[in-house]
């Protein structure tokens, strides 16, 4: 029997996923905040521009290169997980398993959950954690980023 969703907990999701995000910046704010201090308080007078150059320079190289395309893969996984869940409740799915690339980047925990299925209303448990789908912006970002695991729905 199909389900409505909840539109507070899909607005939840989506204004946590943009938090999420604008941690982002700054990560990159703090980056270079402390590139600059370093600069600051390590280098002569004369050397200091050039610490501070290389140092940014390795900041954005970095970003560019990436962490911004891990950044994107890690968002575009969770928010397809997040709709495929919404989704699979309005159709009335029954439960959801959690299934993992079995690949050597799949991180512990989510090994363990691979197979394992809940109801659902239901959440999986992770390391004291509770997740409703691979990506959840409500978990800890340690339990979520890069994440490449998807859910299996049955009806």
């Amino acid at each position: 029997m199909p389900v409505d969703v909840d539109d507070e907990e899909v607005k939840e999701v989506t204004e946590a996923q943009i938090e999420r995000m604008k941690k982002v910046n700054q990560t990159t704010k703090g980056e270079i905040a402390s590139a600059i201090l370093i600069a600051m308080a390590l280098a002569d007078d004369e050397d200091k521009v050039g610490m501070l150059k290389a140092a940014l320079m390795a900041i954005f190289m970095n970003l560019i290169s990436q962490r911004r395309r891990m950044i994107a893969e890690h968002e575009g996984q969770a928010a397809y997980n997040a709709g495929v869940h919404f989704g699979s409740k309005q159709v009335g799915a029954t439960s959801k398993t959690w299934v993992s690339n079995k690949d050597s980047k799949v991180r512990t925990e989510h090994r363990l959950l691979d197979g394992d299925t809940v109801e659902m209303g239901g959440n999986f448990k992770v390391a004291g954690q509770e997740i409703r789908f691979p990506g959840d912006p409500l978990a800890p970002i340690g339990l979520t980023a890069n994440c490449r695991c998807r859910l299996r729905f049955s009806i």
